[in-house]
């Protein structure tokens, strides 16, 4: 059967996906970046091809040769933040073999980066957590000493958590829960080392 969507990433939300395509009778050809993801095992996986490079030109090429040999041209769905935002910045590229459904890229932009979206918010008076997206010394000790602990600390770009090495002391961590104005600094400390800009966010349970 010729493959009528693209599903680009893949992990659990990946393998939702094609089980989802697969049971509504739509085929899937899943872009992973390992052959051994777990997406790429399922009965509803059509094909799968490895991208074996983070160069996005290298990506768009894949997409667009494997768009050309099938006889229709295929949804390009995604599954991450990571894959969203690459779609969003090659969507002029990727539209004239793929179909797209986008918001604008100025939507995109500031619901992937959590420092804009908790601006946004404020902005708009929507309840939200209270955020600080600190980009000195001094934005961040104000920040430590306005919030209310517990508060969350984790990168503002959701996909650095696997790029930058986001952990709590050696262990993969997506956000790191801190009770009090020492451990923030702490926290806050070890983690910019990693290369992530990072976002503070007040926790509710």
């Amino acid at each position: 059967m010729t493959p009528a969507a693209f599903v680009l990433g893949g992990g659990i939300n990946g393998l939702a996906v094609v089980r989802s395509l697969g049971r509504a009778s739509v085929s899937a050809h899943l872009f992973v970046a390992s052959t051994d993801d777990i997406a790429c095992h399922s009965r509803y996986t059509t094909a799968h091809t490895w991208v074996g490079s983070e160069d996005p030109d290298r990506l768009v090429r894949q997409l667009k040769d494997t768009a050309r040999i099938l006889d229709q041209k295929p949804v390009l769905l995604y599954v991450s933040d990571e894959n969203l935002e690459f779609v969003s910045t090659r969507r002029d590229e990727l539209q004239e073999f793929c179909h797209l459904n986008l918001p604008s890229k100025i939507a995109i932009d500031t619901v992937i980066d959590k420092g804009k979206f908790g601006h946004f918010c404020l902005l708009h008076k929507l309840p939200a957590p209270r955020t600080w997206a600190p980009e000195t010394q001094e934005q961040f000790e104000d920040c430590s000493e306005r919030a209310t602990y517990p508060v969350i600390v984790k990168p503002i770009l959701a996909h650095h958590a696997d790029t930058k090495n986001f952990n709590n002391e050696g262990v993969f961590a997506k956000m790191i829960l801190v009770r009090n104005a020492t451990d923030l600094a702490a926290s806050y400390s070890r983690l910019t080392g990693q290369g992530a800009n990072l976002l503070i966010q007040e926790y509710i349970e």
